[in-house]
């Protein structure tokens, strides 16, 4: 059981995720992915993971701040579970891996990804 990596999320309004994508590639190097779900345009490129779409798409959202590539998703549910968090979206399936996400004892909401490979 071990983290991957953790990503900032870094939220913004459609108009500027070009000019953002630009900058973190000059920065960080080459976008990992790109995709569109749910009205979200999402790219992926170093530590940061910008999340673009108008302010009714990202509201779900915005209570997470991070996300957590884990290698295990199951292992780290049980442990969380057992430190006292709360699960507030059971695993599931989507294009990049299987995620959930959990509210941790302090409050904090995260995202927990298990990466396609």
């Amino acid at each position: 059981m071990k983290v991957i990596r953790n990503l900032t999320r870094v939220y913004l309004p459609p108009e500027k995720m070009n000019d953002a994508l630009a900058f973190y590639e000059s920065v960080f190097g080459e976008c990992r992915f790109r995709i569109e779900y749910q009205g979200l345009d999402l790219a992926s490129v170093g530590p940061f993971f910008l999340c673009a779409g108008s302010k009714e798409a990202l509201e779900p959202y915005r209570d997470m701040n991070t996300i957590v590539l884990v290698d295990s998703l199951s292992d780290f549910k049980e442990k969380l579970l057992n430190g006292g968090a709360e699960i507030l979206s059971e695993p599931r399936q989507l294009p990049t891996g299987l995620n959930m996400i959990a509210k941790h004892p302090d409050g904090s909401v995260v995202e927990y990804v298990e990466p396609v490979h």
